[in-house]
């Protein structure tokens, strides 16, 4: 159960909640004849246009002092090394009449060599994307996003109160999202910005006490939705589990780093000894009906204390995630990963394949019918699962 809130839910946003219930639907039905199957062309598409980013946040599993993006070549790390703008216009191509869905990210999207481009393809070609940013630069980019803003809808990252915020993601640069923040509003209250505005905070130690008054402000300041995600936080002992299970079951994709593999990376968490105040706060926030649409991420009920404490078993009785048959994820490589936030999950590339070569492929099936009712230590922690599972 999420927070009660006064909005309903637009003509819009009914369409996409069907759309989304349908290919789960399909998928499912499907899934249950033939572990292989995918809809003939991905619903949704996960594009990391950059590994580059202008800030280093300490929770962060890509740039933090362990997070795996430090293990990168250093060509991956240049403008050469962002998504080729090759690959978008391909995918934007083949799914014109689908219309698939696209979520923008990194690293930081704002920073993307090909962004002008890629602003282009979305104007002539618009269709329901999310991007997710820091929002420290976004003055430089938000022109161009007011141009496309009918379907764009922004999350901006933002940690907690000024200190809070500033402490995990850099000094000085609460006021920088800020104003932007406040500038994309004040574009939205005229009329020039046609989208959607969110807010998401992980939710740490610092934020917990904090958290009904930190929804209060945003509820005044009128955002569209805020999003509070409990920590991917993955055990020592679940992440040297999971090199093996990789090597026993996936080893064929020749992609392990052993220590450094990615889920190594999520170490970040909420200390046991606040998860008592943390429920305190969930409670009062439960009991309150909003102005905006207040979501955690994942809704956990009961099974919050496991997940928090690095559990393997999946909230919400999840057992098969669909995802793996309606959605695709590119990183900067062109690499295609059916598993969005771990890179060692590779079954093809779009710089020397075809959308539906890939897709469709051997090494994409291969991975479906090895995972399809078999979910992984960490996938408990995914997103992925926990929008497109059942």
């Amino acid at each position: 159960m999420q927070p009660k809130t006064t909005l309903h839910y637009t003509a819009l946003g009914l369409q996409k909640m069907k759309r989304k219930v349908q290919a789960i639907r399909e998928c499912a039905k499907n899934r249950a004849e033939d572990a292989s199957y995918a809809q003939d062309l991905p619903d949704e598409i996960g594009l990391k246009l950059t590994n580059r980013c202008n800030l280093r946040c300490t929770h962060c599993f890509q740039w933090d002092i362990g997070g795996y993006h430090h293990n990168l070549d250093k060509a991956a790390l240049k403008k050469d090394g962002d998504l080729r703008i090759e690959v978008v216009r391909e995918l934007f191509e083949k799914t014109r009449e689908k219309k698939s869905s696209l979520y923008l990210w990194g690293g930081e999207p704002t920073l993307y060599a090909h962004w002008d481009e890629l602003i282009a393809l979305l104007k002539e070609d618009p269709r329901d994307t999310v991007m997710c940013t820091n929002g420290v630069n976004l003055q430089n980019q938000m022109d161009s996003l007011v141009s496309v803003s009918e379907c764009i809808n922004i999350l901006f990252s933002i940690e907690g109160p000024e200190d809070i915020h500033d402490k995990i993601r850099g000094k000085n640069t609460y006021k920088k999202i800020l104003d932007n923040l406040d500038l994309l509003m004040a574009r939205q209250a005229n009329g020039e910005y046609k989208g959607t505005i969110s807010v998401e905070a992980v939710i740490s130690d610092g934020l917990i006490p904090q958290l009904y008054d930190f929804c209060e402000f945003y509820e005044k300041k009128g955002i569209d939705s805020l999003f509070l995600n409990f920590p991917w936080y993955i055990p020592e002992q679940v992440a040297n589990q999971m090199d093996e299970y990789f090597e026993e079951r996936y080893g064929w994709m020749n992609t392990s780093r052993g220590q450094h593999n990615s889920w190594h990376s999520f170490d970040f968490r909420i200390s046991p000894e606040m998860i008592d105040v943390l429920k305190v706060q969930i409670d009062k926030i439960m009991k309150k009906t909003w102005d905006i649409r207040i979501r955690f991420h994942p809704e956990l009920s009961d099974d919050i204390d496991d997940y928090i404490l690095g559990g393997t078993k999946p909230a919400q009785k999840k057992s098969r995630c669909l995802g793996i048959s309606n959605r695709i994820d590119l990183l900067p490589s062109g690499e295609v990963t059916p598993c969005k936030k771990f890179p060692e999950f590779v079954v093809g590339n779009l710089n020397n394949g075809s959308l539906e070569e890939v897709w469709q492929g051997g090494d994409y099936k291969k991975f479906r019918e090895v995972h399809n009712n078999e979910l992984m230590a960490i996938c408990a922690k995914c997103e992925i699962l926990y929008a497109n599972g059942i």
